[in-house]
């Protein structure tokens, strides 16, 4: 798993995107970890799964066609650790803010820095200006595919 990390605004999310774009076009089964602030979103009052986790079921599996999801809430919910556990296999997980070595997005006169858990390291930066650590490698945010080739690299995966 890699981390991405970066204040908000940073263009983070954007950049998670477009790596998985990236990196799953070059032959690597990839997933995304997201944050949100509320996800009442996908599970609206109303609608069935969110009846049925009112009934008291403690997971609902809503399918279609062409889709799954599964919704899993209540007293308990659990944490990102135990549901990165729950995910199929995967060659990468690009993760918003996890601890795990991340790469830093940066904007142009953004001086802020984001917090760093212990035991995850910045391993590159990707910024619109030059860095300012010439130990950490540094890219441009244009430049996805020299990001994946990096990405790839660090975690000694190979890309087609």
């Amino acid at each position: 798993m890699i981390s991405l990390v970066g204040t908000w605004e940073s263009g983070r999310r954007d950049m998670l995107l477009a790596l998985v774009g990236e990196l799953s076009s070059r032959g690597l089964r990839v997933s995304a970890v997201i944050g949100a602030d509320d996800l009442d979103g996908i599970d609206q009052p109303g609608k069935d799964s969110h009846r049925h986790r009112d009934a008291g079921a403690g997971e609902v599996m809503v399918t279609s066609a062409k889709r799954w999801a599964l919704i899993h809430g209540g007293d308990d919910a659990v944490g990102r650790n135990d549901a990165l556990a729950r995910m199929s296999p995967a060659d990468l997980i690009i993760a918003e803010d996890a601890n795990a070595p991340a790469i830093e997005v940066r904007r142009a006169g953004d001086g802020r820095r984001p917090l760093r858990r212990p035991g995850a390291p910045i391993i590159a930066v990707v910024s619109d200006e030059p860095s300012d650590n010439p130990d950490v490698p540094s890219f441009h945010g244009g430049d996805v595919p020299a990001i994946a080739d990096f990405v790839a690299g660090h975690f000694g995966l190979t890309l087609s």
